[in-house]
């Protein structure tokens, strides 16, 4: 009976280890070189070693682990010792230690590691810096041997996800090259945009703030969809005092349907019509924003930056053609050279050089904030450039010309050399 007594004792003092160095485990993953580097400047206790030991993270980080699963394994043998009773039968003897010892690493492994461990992490981690430390000093020597043969062994559970992520890019990419394989560089490609989903920002493909259309959310419905008509869009942003006060969303088939019941409607405030806005954070990923959008049922999400700021939009036609490519109709044209239309007046592309513009009608036409017949067309407008908007500038009277693509940005610009005599 003594003997049960020490070696219960001994099987407890094995599992506390085991969770304290659990602990430490999880709260050394979770803990960045920044935030250690504040902890040094307020004056924290022990947050000099802290800092040496995340310096060294990879050893400190399999060094603990080795450590836990020593104590593991021996709070195991001991239970396996403790209820080693001649009476029982051997299957009873083994059931009772296996149920015992995994029941008890997984609680004490639960308890300390994914509680305390993760949701007190700069505690934890200053507490355990002194024993963490001296196991990666003594053991340095063991632990450098085994990473030398398992590298892989010192990856934290997010760099070996990437390293996964990164494995299978290269497998798509070794698949498309294989001959004997029937894959084509667009099935390859389509492989490739849906591993990007869950490593791209959404702000990497957002349409920015100074290229959105809103509509004013006391504008009457005739003339919103008068604006739906030039801009080609079926959902606009509805704001407030400015661009960053977004009250909504309006639908176009909204308004239609509205009127449609009643013609009354044409001159009633569109703030009436309508729906709720989807606010996401900008650095959220696709993946994410593409099920949560799924689940809303929304079309058009408002980025927000970290001021509480509208950063720009993104819409579900976005993410999905980060899938699958452009998404064109069948009013969607681009053109790709000038075009002389009549005797000083050329159709250019909207993204066609000023220098090169203003070789057409023997102009000097210089301007240090735009480099794009678009880009100076906007300047003069003062704001985004719809379909059929015109303005002058240089010395020449510029016209939007046809809008496509998803974002309904124009594709090109009619330039008239500006006759001064009228």
């Amino acid at each position: 009976m003594k003997d049960l007594l020490w070696l219960g004792l001994l099987a407890l003092v094995c599992l506390f280890f085991t969770g304290f160095f659990s602990a430490a485990e999880t709260a050394f993953s979770r803990l960045s070189k920044a935030r250690v580097e504040d902890l040094v400047q307020e004056g924290r206790k022990r947050a000099p070693l802290l800092a040496k030991i995340v310096e060294h993270k990879t050893l400190a980080l399999t060094a603990t682990r080795g450590v836990r699963i020593v104590f593991s394994t021996l709070a195991t043998v001991i239970i396996v010792l403790a209820v080693n009773f001649d009476w029982w039968p051997t299957w009873v003897r083994i059931l009772t230690s296996v149920i015992i010892s995994a029941g008890a690493a997984w609680l004490i492994s639960g308890l300390f590691g994914d509680s305390i461990g993760s949701r007190n992490p700069e505690t934890v981690a200053l507490l355990a810096a002194r024993p963490v430390w001296a196991t990666t000093y003594l053991l340095a020597p063991l632990t450098k041997a085994y990473l030398w043969v398992r590298p892989e062994a010192g990856q934290t559970e997010a760099e070996a996800r990437q390293l996964m992520a990164e494995d299978l890019r290269e497998m798509v990419d070794d698949l498309g090259e294989d001959e004997n394989l029937e894959i084509e560089d667009e099935d390859r490609e389509l492989l490739r945009s849906v591993f990007e989903l869950g490593t791209t920002l959404v702000r990497e493909i957002m349409v920015p703030r100074t290229e959105m259309i809103t509509v004013d959310k006391d504008l009457p419905a005739t003339k919103a969809i008068s604006l739906f008509v030039k801009s080609g869009f079926s959902r606009l942003p509805v704001t407030g005092e400015d661009t960053d006060d977004v009250r909504g969303v309006l639908v176009l088939k909204d308004i239609l349907g509205r009127v449609h019941r009643n013609s009354d409607s044409l001159s009633a405030p569109i703030h009436t019509m309508m729906r709720p806005i989807l606010f996401v954070p900008e650095t959220v990923l696709l993946d994410d924003l593409l099920r949560q959008m799924q689940a809303s049922g929304d079309h058009m999400a408002m980025l927000v930056d970290e001021y509480g700021g509208i950063s720009g939009l993104v819409t579900l036609e976005d993410l999905i053609e980060e899938v699958v490519g452009d998404v064109t109709d069948e009013h969607d044209h681009s053109k790709a050279e000038p075009h002389r239309v009549d005797a000083g007046v050329w159709e250019v592309p909207a993204n066609f050089p000023l220098d090169d513009l203003g070789g057409l009608f023997d102009l000097e036409i210089e301007d240090e904030d735009v480099d794009t017949a678009a880009g100076l067309l906007a300047k003069a407008l003062g704001k985004v450039p719809l379909a059929g908007a015109s303005a002058s500038i240089q010395g020449l009277d510029l016209t939007a010309g046809e809008a496509t693509g998803r974002r309904r940005t124009i594709t090109t610009v009619i330039a008239r050399e500006r006759n001064e005599d009228k």
